[in-house]
This record gives structure tokens, sequence and C-alpha cells, in this order.
């Protein structure tokens, strides 16, 4: 059996996202295979994992205009509605392009399956496009639901309807889509291979509370991070905090504001997960931002693998309506501040400072939660389950 995943997001160690699909669909099942129709431009660090490169087959996204756009003249609403139009008509070339590049791999590969992930407009379109022009079945994985206008929502329900089985990545996901749709569906979040046994802490009972926060530092995450170094700099004293990121530390969190953190690059995922045994908090952030509350209400971070298999207590720290904020509180699985007022934060980091015992009793029901709901074994049976239910 041949399956095809398709997504402008790359299978990068350094994605959320790519990690997921890779965790659930790499190593294949014998007799199955699995090729990755992936895009041809993105950032340096999102570069796919190297145990996928023979696999991958290059669909074009890239955003030059192939017709020219009309420069402003004197008779400006005429060119304004011309270069309207030559947009649309750039946008429909590029979106055929890759609709055939796809097409292509499909008919060469022997494709089986088709395994989509819409992550934009483009690639929701190409879905849509490539599902109605061949017979091959298609499974849909939604993880993040950034499609909010009447346009991209009508392409949203046609996939939806046309898949076999869909899955998303939360359970608020689930419930807007099912509500929305009219049609079930499954969760499938990161998962991965959980330790025998809850790790122990090897850190001196009375050193310095370490924090880490590991992930991203897009404008999603910034603003709370900035609350974070704003709230958590008066105890400086005592605590570590450690940033790991791929991306730099932008200037406004570099320079000024007297900040206590020390910036780490990014490292692969198997020595991360060995890293988080060394500190004794892990935060988990969503934004406090009203331009980011859709993303907010549904979507689950993917590092919340990695943080319940590492047996470690977990602070999530974001607005009340957060899936992130919403799922430690539904299971209990962490500390919880989800006011932004000034000493909220600390307030509630200076009590896990003092109380090893309950950081000590999170991390381990969080591990036990973890297993059964984020196991990498289970969750990725049932992905391969589905997908050979189409052949």
């Amino acid at each position: 059996m041949n399956v095809l995943f398709f997504s402008e997001m790359t299978v990068s160690p350094a994605s959320g996202g790519g990690h997921t699909v890779f965790n659930l669909l790499e190593p294949a099942p014998k007799g199955c295979a699995v090729y990755y129709a992936t895009p041809t431009s993105f950032p340096p660090h999102w570069a796919p994992f190297p145990e996928i490169h023979s696999r991958i087959r290059p669909v074009s996204n890239e955003r030059q205009d192939l017709i020219p756009i009309v420069p402003r003249g004197k008779r400006f609403r005429p060119v304004k509605r011309a270069n309207a139009l030559i947009a649309h008509m750039n946008a429909w070339l590029r979106t055929e392009k890759a609709v055939r590049q796809v097409l292509e791999h499909i008919r060469r590969l022997r494709i089986d399956v088709l395994l989509a992930s819409p992550q934009s407009v483009f690639d929701l379109t190409v879905t849509v496009k490539v599902v109605r022009r061949s017979r091959v079945p298609v499974i849909t994985w939604f993880m993040d639901d950034y499609f909010t206008d009447d346009g991209t929502m009508v392409y949203q329900r046609e996939l939806w309807r046309t898949s076999r089985n869909c899955f998303v990545i939360s359970e608020a996901m689930q419930r807007r889509f099912a509500r929305l749709f009219s049609k079930e569906c499954a969760v499938l979040n990161n998962s991965v291979s959980f330790p025998d046994h809850c790790p122990e802490s090897s850190i001196e009972p009375h050193s310095r509370l370490r924090i880490i926060y590991a992930g991203s530092l897009n404008s999603y995450y910034l603003d709370t991070l900035r609350r974070v170094l704003d709230d958590l700099k008066d105890l400086r004293e005592n605590i570590v905090l450690d940033i790991y990121s791929p991306e730099g530390i932008p200037a406004e969190l570099s320079s000024g504001g007297n900040y206590a953190y020390r910036h780490v690059p990014a490292i692969p995922a198997p020595e991360m997960r060995k890293r988080l045994l060394e500190y004794d908090v892990l935060l988990i952030l969503s934004s406090f931002l009203p331009q980011h509350r859709a993303i907010a209400e549904t979507s689950l971070a993917s590092k919340w693998a990695d943080s319940l298999a590492s047996g470690r207590c977990i602070l999530a720290y974001g607005p009340e309506y957060a899936e992130n904020v919403c799922y430690a509180r539904r299971y209990d699985l962490g500390e919880v501040v989800t006011s932004n007022r000034p000493g909220a934060l600390r307030d509630a980091v200076a009590r896990l400072a003092v109380n090893r015992q309950r950081r000590v009793a999170l991390g381990r029901h969080s591990y036990q939660f973890g297993q059964e709901r984020h196991n990498q074994a289970i969750n990725s049976s049932k992905l391969w389950k589905a997908l050979r239910q189409e052949c």
C-alpha cells in the first residue's frame, strides 16, 4: 500500500505538526510506503527529516507572480481592478501547477490513499481540486483551524464531506468541526514512545527552580513569552529560565527589559526529551491576543507529548478559552495560570518553587495520562488502521 502525505507544512524536526506526522507515520508497517508531497519553498530551519529525503516529492508553492502586476498610474481605479484580476489569475495558475504536480505524483507512485493536512488556503484548495480529479480516497487530518472566511470554509466543508476518515488535533476542534459539518471525527494528536516508568528527578531538592520553554518564537507566542519574562524577572535569584528555539530571540526581548533567561538553540527531538528531565517545570503557552483567539481555542501544542512523557510538572499559561489551558484543567495535568495580571504567573511559580511534593505528584499523574492518550504505538496503529481500510 502506498500513501501520499500532502501539506504545505514540511515534515520537519523544527515543526510541531511535522513531528506529529513523523511520529505517527514512521516507520511504515511492512508492505506499506509513505511519500511526502512537500513544498519547494520553506524557511531553512524547517528542512524535512533526513529519514524521509528519498521519499519526498516536490510541490511548487512559490508565490512569485507569473503575470506582472500593473504599476499604478493616474487612472488608479481601473488599474486597481486590473490588478485584482491579475492577482486572481496568478493564484489560479499557482494552484493549478501544484494540482498537476500532486496528480502526477499519485499516478507515478501508484498511490492508494491520500493523507491531507491543510495548513493554508493554498494547500486546502489544491487538496480539494486533486480529490475532484482523482479517484484516490482521501483522509484528512486538521492540526490548526485557520479557515474562517466563507470562501475557504466552502472548500473545507467539501473536503470534510468527501474524506473517508477525518482526524483533528484536539478535543476542542473535534467538537467544533462536528458541530459545523455534522460529521464525526477522531482526535489524533502528537505521540511519542513512553519510558516504562515515570522518570525520577535527579535535581537537588533545594536548588533553584529550573524552568524550560521549548518551542517557537513566532507572533502567536511572542506576547505571552514577554509576559512570562516580565513576571519572572523578580525571581531571578530563585529560578533558572531556559528558552530553546530554532528561532533567534527578537530584539524586543534580547535588549532591555532587565529580563533573566538563557537562550539555547533547538536540539534534535531525542536529545530534547532527555534534556526535559533536567528541569522542574515545563512551560506550555497560549496567546492572550484577541486576533489569535480562534487558533488558541482549538490548537493543542505538539509539545504536550514530550512534556507528559518526561514526568515533569507542566505549567500552562494562557487565557481561559485556550485549549492548552482547558486540556490541563480537564485532566489535572499541571499548574494553570489564566490571568495576565502582573504578578499572577510569578505567584504561581513561587508556590511551585517551595512545593516539590506537588510538582512531583503532577508530573507522575501527567505521565500516567500520557501513556494512554499520547502513546506513539497506540496512535500510530489508529492512523494506519484508517489508512489500510481504504485499500
